[in-house]
């Protein structure tokens, strides 16, 4: 028996008879597996040789044929496999600057979608009748998958897929097309509303669950001209206005006097040269229209040049004006003021190395971050760094990790609800949340299990970290740390640590150890110990708040605050340097790995900086 996927979809395989470009749309069953899945491939390119467009498409079909391999794994751990195989030759394509691609890989497995985009292309999502974007590239040389994203695509859901063009022709259809769901006929009288035009750049796919599968390809069908309408004789006459305007100019000037009197002596033609019977007195008034043009934009072009003569008020500032105008000592809490990155591209390139030079005055290197590494489905609660690779919570409780270049989602049962932090120990997960709980993921599992915490340690908000394989937890409410020595599965040897009260602390916001324990404090005191006795960090920041981050790790002495935009360097208890970022939102998180990289998030966007101190 035919086997079909619960999908209605419409294909739109783009233009026909272009030798530049190569375009693949399809939606099928992924062969070869116990379990039915679907597979979602497409594929736009655009400015490379045809052996080379046939060499991309070959490496994408070859994810199908890892994805029929290993039926043990899940779908997502064998998505992720056959991407890291697919970035191998996608690299190649980083240096070509003509090449323009969109790609989009989607598994479909029930009603759960594992998908991941590269180059140009466009997700979008229709639910309820309203269209949200759900990937966007940031850059045009991002030719890589660098994430795995996953959801759920329920009833009357489309998943919307294709080049920008796409997503703006998207925006021209009526809402009324979407419902119900699988319901391809609408769509497609939709579709075929729209001008032909509109349709010259677009290719892409859309889907939607359905009982009833419908599955269809588009192309824009070019209509006949209709016939051209005959324009029956018409007779105008000279508007009484014009008459009358033309007596004023003839009593106004002799010259124009002259000029009416010639007109009037002029006959009609026995003739007519066209075949519209026009009277020939409506002729006589083009030369009164075409003066009372002249007058009309003489009088609004003197308006314009005496309005900007009287205009001798200031310029509006610009960031670098502010910036320049500022005191050394204020520079930089004012520039964090009023920084944002439209008022920043406003500047030419001039302007902005004027701009890094006044900061340069105070101590403050500003750095373009460039392109993000990765984009995330929502902003990040929670970034922690290990060897080789970097584990992230984001704000709907889901986990990340970051390792050979590509984000994935950590495969969980249940989300890690107020997720605060997450660290292993070899392959097994623990993770700690807002409620207090500490969770343990094991190695094959997928279900995280509440690990039993001892009476003496209190309720509520919990921060872990991993140092030489011990469990140190901070209780947030009380700022106690606890410690589980050489950690393996239990809290069983879960003692204390150090005492908030002892040690004077108040309001932790952050913690590192790098052989000693440091804390930053909401004040911007930022302190170091070793269990209640007192350590070699005693230093202060400027303006820090709840939202104020601190990273440090055993290899070097050196500790990193984020605040706001600005990324400050402390070596024995003084700022040795002040890093504004250009970004469009503060830095989330941070998180330092032993190979001088700084990692960071900021709104839902992951960034890596290396640092040259």
């Amino acid at each position: 028996m035919h086997q079909q996927l619960p999908y209605s979809f419409i294909l739109l395989p783009g233009p026909t008879g272009s030798n530049d470009r190569t375009v693949v749309a399809k939606v099928e069953i992924i062969p070869r597996t116990t379990v039915m899945r679907g597979l979602i491939t497409y594929l736009d390119i655009v400015g490379l040789p045809l052996a080379e467009r046939e060499e991309v498409a070959a490496a994408i079909h070859k994810i199908e044929t890892d994805l029929s391999r290993n039926e043990g794994l899940s779908s997502s751990t064998r998505f992720e496999t056959a991407l890291k195989s697919a970035n191998g030759l996608l690299d190649s394509l980083a240096n070509k600057p003509d090449a323009e691609l969109s790609i989009f890989v989607a598994v479909l497995e029930g009603e759960t979608v594992h998908f991941s985009a590269a180059g140009e292309c466009r997700a979008l999502l229709c639910r309820d009748g309203k269209v949200n974007v759900i990937f966007k590239p940031t850059s045009k040389r991002k030719i890589q998958f660098t994430a795995i994203s996953s959801g759920k695509i329920i009833k009357d859901d489309w998943l919307i897929v294709g080049s920008q063009d796409l997503e703006d022709l998207i925006d021209e259809l009526p809402a009324s097309v979407w419902r119900p769901s699988g319901n391809t006929d609408a769509l497609l009288a939709g579709l075929e509303s729209l001008p032909v035009s509109s349709f010259e750049l677009v290719s892409g796919c859309l889907l939607s669950p359905s009982n009833n599968p419908d599955q269809r390809s588009f192309l824009p069908v070019v209509r006949q001209a209709s016939k051209q309408l005959r324009i029956p004789p018409i007779s105008f006459k000279i508007s009484p206005i014009l008459a009358k305007l033309r007596l004023l100019l003839h009593r106004a000037e002799p010259i124009t006097r002259r000029y009416w009197l010639k007109v009037g002596t002029i006959r009609p033609p026995k003739t007519p040269s066209i075949r519209l019977r026009l009277g020939w007195k409506w002729f006589t008034a083009l030369p009164a229209l075409a003066l009372v043009v002249a007058i009309i934009f003489g009088v609004v072009l003197v308006e314009k040049r005496l309005k900007k003569s009287l205009d001798t008020g200031p310029a509006p500032k610009t960031l670098l004006d502010f910036t320049q105008d500022s005191p050394k000592e204020s520079r930089l809490v004012d520039f964090e003021k009023r920084f944002s990155v439209a008022g920043y591209e406003k500047l030419d390139q001039v302007e902005k190395k004027s701009l890094s030079k006044a900061l340069a005055e105070a101590k403050i290197t500003l750095i373009e971050p460039g392109d993000p590494t990765a984009e995330l489905a929502s902003s990040a609660v929670s970034l922690s760094a290990t060897k080789d690779q970097l584990t992230l919570i984001d704000q709907s409780g889901t986990v990340w990790r970051y390792k050979d270049k590509l984000l994935a989602k950590i495969e969980l049962n249940r989300n890690i609800t107020g997720g605060t932090s997450a660290v292993w120990f070899g392959e097994d997960l623990v993770l700690g949340d807002s409620s207090g709980n500490v969770w343990l993921k094991k190695k094959k599992s997928i279900t995280p299990r509440a690990l039993l915490m001892p009476q003496s340690v209190p309720n509520g908000k919990k921060l872990l970290l991993n140092f030489a394989d011990n469990l140190y937890l901070l209780d947030v409410p009380t700022g106690n740390i606890f410690k589980a020595a050489k950690f393996i599965k239990s809290l069983n040897t879960l003692t204390s640590y150090s005492n908030a009260s002892t040690l004077g602390l108040k309001k932790i916001v952050a913690w590192a150890i790098n052989g000693e324990v440091i804390v930053l404090e909401q004040s911007g005191s930022i302190k170091s110990f070793r269990y209640n006795q007192s350590g070699s960090v005693n230093a202060k920041i400027k303006n820090a708040s709840s939202r104020s981050r601190l990273t440090a790790d055993q290899t070097t002495t050196d500790i990193y605050v984020s605040n706001g935009r600005t990324i400050l360097v402390l070596r024995h208890n003084k700022i040795i340097k002040t890093f504004y970022l250009a970004l469009d939102e503060p830095i989330d998180e941070i998180a330092w790995k032993a190979n001088s990289t700084l990692w960071f998030t900021s709104d839902k966007q992951l960034f890596s900086f290396n640092f040259k101190l």
